[in-house]
């Protein structure tokens, strides 16, 4: 009965109570260890940021609880489409996920992605009161080799650099920068 007790209080720990994802917490602990794995295997890593656009006007039209429908919908199909061992998939605050999965061909990637917004952007988020809307995704997207530890949190500072190209370029795409060396990037190149 502990050991339940404490397995339960740990799942709780890490875990958002909305999207059942996991957390910013279990990611941020999760993210250098998955980083030493794809590094010691030569391998790529994708850091991915995801957000909802526009998620404030459908929280004011639409209510909270049709925008916490919005967050656990996407969430779901977050989990269905990066469902590898390899794949760490968390919901980083607010409307925000992130995604970090080993990334060898960028090409790959970037279908993979385009695939993911048009499945987002196809599915009928139906409000009972107001109908239908279509909801759509920006993501930001840093790709580099794994072994460029000293980047720390370069990562997530060049997905999110992506994200706002993304979101100041008209939303619902991607925006991806491929790390060419562990000094510190950029998301202009």
């Amino acid at each position: 009965a502990l050991n339940q007790a404490n397995q339960k209080l740990t799942e709780q720990a890490n875990t958002d109570t909305l999207t059942r994802l996991y957390n910013r917490r279990y990611f941020e602990k999760n993210f250098k260890i998955m980083q030493s794995i794809f590094s010691r295997n030569n391998s790529s890593l994708m850091y991915a940021i995801i957000d909802l656009d526009f998620f404030k006007n459908i929280n004011d039209t639409h209510g909270h609880l049709f925008g916490d429908y919005c967050l656990v919908t996407v969430a779901n199909m977050l989990k269905k489409f990066f469902n590898r061992d390899s794949d760490l998939v968390a919901r980083f605050g607010g409307e925000e996920f992130v995604v970090v999965s080993q990334c060898d061909d960028v090409e790959i990637l970037r279908s993979r992605i385009d695939k993911f917004l048009q499945q987002v952007a196809a599915f009928e988020f139906n409000d009972d009161d107001k109908g239908p809307i279509t909801l759509t995704i920006s993501v930001g997207i840093a790709v580099g080799k794994a072994s460029y530890s000293n980047l720390g949190e370069d990562w997530f500072a060049v997905a999110d650099e992506c994200l706002y190209y993304a979101k100041d370029n008209g939303r619902n795409q991607t925006k991806i920068t491929v790390i060419e060396s562990s000094a510190k990037a950029s998301a202009n190149g």
